[in-house]
This record gives structure tokens, sequence and C-alpha cells, in this order.
């Protein structure tokens, strides 16, 4: 990761305060935008690991498990891959437009066993750490995140894969 030492003090305040993020009425998003291969995904494994309650996301979720994960465990949500479309008017979008401000869920039709519709609101409040190539182009959202440009490296120097000791004292960590 080549983040800047100031944004590196963000993802470390962000991280700490997923776990009393609940004590707010609204909370921004951390995001970090970058190329192919400048350890965005690392990041988000990293700071994942050290969140409250992390549920880890990417382009391949459904819509009913976004919608039905952030209600029953109301974790930390880590949405890798965050390419959302122009208008970002995909469910994600959806979440992530109205889930910076608590009171503020989104409705959506949902279909009983017989057929009938009905109204269901999800409460999608809470902290997410989102990493995507390139900034929104909805304003709106773009402004409710703390963004961190990576800027592409060929040799970290860093292993592949995070060893055993890491994951043995983030586990230290959160149980703190």
């Amino acid at each position: 990761m080549q983040l800047q030492d100031e944004f590196l003090s963000v993802v470390a305040v962000y991280t700490m305060m997923t776990w009393v993020y609940d004590k707010f009425r609204s909370v921004p998003y951390l995001r970090v935008t970058g190329l192919w291969g400048s350890g965005k995904s690392r990041l988000l494994t990293v700071a994942g690991n050290l969140c409250y309650k992390t549920v880890m996301a990417g382009g391949s979720i459904s819509n009913a498990a976004l919608f039905r994960t952030l209600v029953l465990l109301i974790p930390t949500l880590v949405f890798d891959e965050a390419e959302l479309n122009v208008k970002e008017s995909t469910e994600m979008g959806m979440v992530l437009r109205q889930g910076y401000s608590a009171g503020t869920p989104v409705s959506r039709m949902e279909k009983t066993v017989k057929g009938k519709m009905y109204i269901q609101t999800f409460d999608v409040f809470g902290p997410k750490i989102i990493a995507s190539l390139a900034r929104f182009q909805d304003v709106a959202l773009e402004s409710r995140c703390l963004t961190g440009w990576m800027p592409p490296h060929m040799d970290s120097g860093r292993p592949i894969e995070l060893s055993q000791e890491f994951r043995v004292e983030a586990l230290s960590l959160r149980n703190k």
C-alpha cells in the first residue's frame, strides 16, 4: 500500500470509529481509489479485519443478500470493486446514498409467498469501506466519502498473502 501518512491516520481513526458509530447520526464512508494492483483490496482486507462486525462484499453480492445482511448483522460493510453504473442507480447505489445517515432507510417492494406485493424498509445506516477504480459520478454520493488515492506500483515488497500472525494480532485487537 502506498498511501500518504495523513490518509493512513484517517484509515486508523475510521477503523476505530466503526466500534462506536451508533453514537453518531451520520458517518462518512472510507474509500480508496486507484488502478489495478495498487493495493486497494489489501487495504480493505487489513482494515476490515480490525473493524466492528465486518462483512466483506463485492460486486457479486446479490441485492437480497445485501439488504438482509445489513439488517440482520448491522455490520461494517467492506465493499470491493464498487464500480457503479453511470447514474449509480443500482441497489448498492441506494444503500450508499442512504446509509451514511441514521433514520433514512431504503424501501423496496417485496413479494409474499402468495405473490402479493408489499413495501419493506431496510435500515442501511452504518460504516462502509469502499474500493473503486475512480470517483463516483453522483456528486452527493461522492461528498459522503473520505477518499484516498493509491498510486500504482510494480512491487511493494510485501507478501501476497497475509500471515497467520496478522490474523492472530487482528483477532487480539478486535477482542479488546
